[in-house]
């Protein structure tokens, strides 16, 4: 998305018959806990999804119901712009990152940037997430929580879903590594 354009995984050979594509505001608008979702899919795959889909849904609210039919509504005008403005993010955030001296792991369409800590930091990523957030006032995740085996990893997980401003005074804060 960000220097390739984007293939879905449907448009690859013998594939569109086997695959669900699954989608929600929260991702594809860039709204944080906007949790109206769809899917699209073979009418047998969809199907069985419906099928569990009763027991692990409970409501969503009607004023997000209607801002998803506008969303949706939305040209492509409006996702070029999404596009470009975390482009330009992900490269302020992870450029910043190299420069501190993190090993930043490009992402092609997500608005995460992975950065290895190995030449900052030597404890696993929960304390070193735990150090920037009471040391240098940064958030970040631990990417070990998304992991069944739960062992350290050597990198943590920013966002750059973020203003502008937000992103200049998390970096001016994360330079406070260098000075160490």
């Amino acid at each position: 998305m960000y220097t390739a354009p984007f293939q879905t995984l449907r448009a690859l050979p013998g594939m569109r018959e086997r695959t669900v594509a699954i989608s929600g505001l929260s991702k594809t608008f860039s709204l944080t806990g906007w949790r109206i979702g769809w899917l699209t899919g073979p009418e047998a795959l969809v199907e069985r999804v419906r099928g569990v889909h009763q027991y692990v849904t409970f409501a969503a609210p009607t004023p997000l119901q209607h801002a998803a039919a506008v969303a949706l509504g939305a040209g492509d005008d409006y996702y070029e712009g999404l596009r470009q403005a975390f482009a330009v993010r992900r490269t302020l955030l992870g450029d910043a990152l190299v420069g501190i001296g993190f090993d930043v792991y490009w992402p092609e369409g997500a608005y995460f940037l992975c950065a290895g800590y190995g030449r900052l930091f030597t404890e696993d990523d929960t304390t070193v997430c735990r150090r920037l957030t009471k040391e240098i006032g940064v958030a970040a995740i631990p990417p070990s929580a998304f992991y069944a085996d739960r062992a350290a990893q050597p990198y943590v997980r920013f966002t750059f879903a973020k203003q502008e401003s937000t992103l200049q005074a998390a970096i001016a804060r994360l330079q406070k590594l260098v000075a160490r």
